[in-house]
């Protein structure tokens, strides 16, 4: 069970990582960032490390463990209060 676990993260994690990269040479080939002015003033306030990225990531890791813990119990209630935050 946790191989098969293991495995289906790491290519579910190899897929994720496949499309950002050929999303971005195709967006880098399209110059979307000169055409639509990327990025804007919105987007870089987004991505100071300290105030918005890393408070940001333990969100996540938090609602995924919620999720996870949903899924495992069979609970619906927990998917939707991750849902709601």
């Amino acid at each position: 069970f946790i191989r098969n676990a293991c495995l289906d993260f790491a290519f579910a994690v190899a897929g994720c990582i496949a499309v950002g990269v050929l999303l971005g040479f195709a967006f880098i080939w399209a110059d979307v960032d000169q055409n639509w002015h990327w990025p804007t003033n919105e987007m870089s306030s987004r991505t100071h490390a300290y105030h918005t990225l890393l408070p940001g990531a333990v969100i996540a890791v938090v609602s995924g463990i919620g999720v996870a813990n949903g899924l495992r119990n069979s609970g619906i209630n927990a998917l939707v209060g991750v849902a709601i935050s």
